[in-house]
């Protein structure tokens, strides 16, 4: 079980990752038109749109000593945690999202934004995976 000093840690590299993660958004064309919406079923990190597209983002953080231990290490994935469940939750929330804003006819699609956090040169990495179906 983690430690409360832990948890967080945990959860400032997660509130950094998001915020390097948006920052990457900005740089290539996107503009933010919320963070972190929340309903009971779930939460969408970062809702953007560009080009006529709203893009729903979930952003997964994770620290790595070094860009060798990256490659060669036997670390999971970070998508690997938008299991099933994940998933669904994730659906129903963009529904919600969708019906509650009245967008039901605005053309929009999901990503992942991996970020890695390379502790020995204090860097971050933006991986971005485009147009996922759920």
């Amino acid at each position: 079980m983690k430690s409360i000093e832990e948890k967080q840690k945990y959860l400032r590299l997660g509130k950094k990752g998001e915020e390097v993660a948006q920052k990457y958004l900005h740089s290539v064309g996107y503009i933010t038109i919320e963070t972190n919406y929340r309903k009971k079923c779930g939460e969408i990190d970062i809702i953007s749109h560009r080009e006529g597209i709203i893009t729903f983002f979930e952003v997964k953080t994770v620290s790595r000593k070094n860009i060798v231990e990256h490659c060669f290490g036997s670390y999971y994935r970070p998508e690997d945690n938008v299991h099933i469940q994940k998933q669904k939750r994730l659906r129903k929330t963009i529904q919600l999202y969708i019906s509650e804003k009245g967008i039901m006819h605005t053309e929009w699609q999901f990503d992942l934004i991996n970020v890695y956090y390379f502790s020995e040169r204090r860097v971050f990495r933006v991986e971005h995976i485009r147009n996922i179906v759920l």
